[in-house]
Parts: structure tokens; sequence; C-alpha cells
């Protein structure tokens, strides 16, 4: 009788192949059928998976941090409530850190080392929140955190870091409670055990203030997470929070 090993799901990237890989909060099975694969995902105390995949040999696997995205919603929007409102004097800028949520993608590699998405999914019970009125307003993955002068504590295959630049040009003091972002864009690196990411707030009254993704500094040893959401070439990156601060 031969047994079959279990890999242990414990860092970001690529593991060779077997039928099954666990974690304390997901596991992964594939079963090989004659000429194809079927497979199962089970996260614990959320929910179950299984699909059929037209591939005749599987040789490693890949398992990346990807955008946080709400399965079964089709919304881009990412609502962060900051536990302790920011308040930024006129003139004046705020650097720091908060966390954000992740979905975990996964890929697999055929005998010509060319991978294949097959999988994106959350080991955490996504949140919902409205940004705006019911009559107009935008459905958000909503989380809460808070505002940091140092990096916080992650949680691998749960969270991330989102470095924030925050600018108040104007003449008046403001107050932030909540951002809302465009996940769109974002833009996700990551190490073996941690990921990171980087945006900017410009702030344009006590109302309003423009949101925006962009490419984080010091990605020495990091990887460019596979970009999921096809690139807006004639859309603007950036987004208006007309609604509230």
């Amino acid at each position: 009788m031969n047994v079959v090993e279990t890999l242990e799901l414990n860092k970001y990237g690529y593991y060779p192949f077997s039928p099954f890989y666990k974690n304390e909060s997901f596991e992964l099975i594939f079963q090989k059928i004659n000429s194809f694969y079927q497979y199962q995902r089970d996260v614990a105390n959320l929910d179950s998976s299984k699909q059929i995949i037209s591939i005749p040999e599987i040789t490693k696997i890949y398992v990346q941090p990807s955008e946080p995205f709400a399965q079964g919603l089709d919304t881009t929007f990412l609502l962060l409530k900051l536990r302790e409102p920011l308040h930024l004097l006129p003139e004046s800028s705020l650097n720091g850190y908060v966390s954000f949520p992740i979905s975990l993608s996964l890929f697999v590699s055929d005998k010509e080392d060319k991978i294949h998405h097959i999988d994106t999914f959350s080991i955490l019970k996504p949140k919902l929140a409205l940004y705006s009125n019911p009559h107009n307003g935008i459905i958000c993955r909503y989380w809460e955190t808070s505002f940091s002068s140092e990096i916080p504590d992650e949680k691998l295959f749960s969270t991330g870091i989102l470095e924030l630049n925050i600018n108040n040009p104007t003449s008046s003091k403001v107050v932030i409670s909540q951002l809302v972002l465009n996940f769109s864009y974002m833009e996700i690196y990551f190490k073996p055990t941690t990921c990171k990411t980087s945006a900017r707030v410009k702030i344009i009254s006590d109302k309003f203030a423009e949101t925006e993704f962009i490419t984080p500094s010091g990605l020495d040893g990091y990887n460019k997470s596979i970009d999921l959401i096809p690139t807006k070439i004639l859309t603007s990156s950036k987004y208006l929070m007309e609604f509230g601060l």
C-alpha cells in the first residue's frame, strides 16, 4: 500500500505536486481520473468547492496572494474602516501602514511549465459595506483596521500590508474615518511569508478625496502577483470619494 505524502502549505510560491496539501485553515486535494484531475478545496468553517481540470499531468502548484475579491459578488472596491479617525491639519501629510484582506489564487503547472489559474478563494468570510446611499452607492469589501507608523502584524494567507501616503494640501483640517479604493489597480508583491501593496490619498475637501493604488517601494527580493483583473487602459486608476471620508 502506497502512502501519499501530505504537503504543508506554509508559504507563497511554488510547491512540488502532491495529491494532498493542508494548512490549519484549508486543504487542497487533487485526484487523478484517467486524463484529467478532480480538484477539491475545503476552507475550514467556510466553504467547499470541487471542479474538473482538463490537464493530463500536474507537475507543480503555485499559490499567490491576490486582490481582496468577495466571492460571489462582482465588486472591485475595498472600504477600509479606521478604528481611530485620522486628523490631518491644513497642508500636512501622513505616512503609515494598515492591514488589508487578501484572496488566495491557485495555479497548476503542466509538463511544459505553463501555469494555469484554477481557483481564487478567501479563508476569511468577507464582510460587505455600502458606500453612499442605497440608491446610488457601491458595494465594497469591508475591512476594519488601524493606522500605524509601524508595519503591522499580518497573517499568512489572510492579510497583507498596505502602505498609505495621505496628503492634505487644503487650508482646512480634515478628519478621515474611512477610505474607499478601487482594487482593480492594486499591485501586490510578495515574499514567501509576507505580501504588500501601496496607495496614496489626496484630500480635496472635508468631504472629498482621491484614492489610488501605486507601486510600492523597497521591492528587492519580492515577486509580483499575477494580475487577475484585466487592465482598464482607457480608464483612470484614481477613485473619487464623494460621499464622505
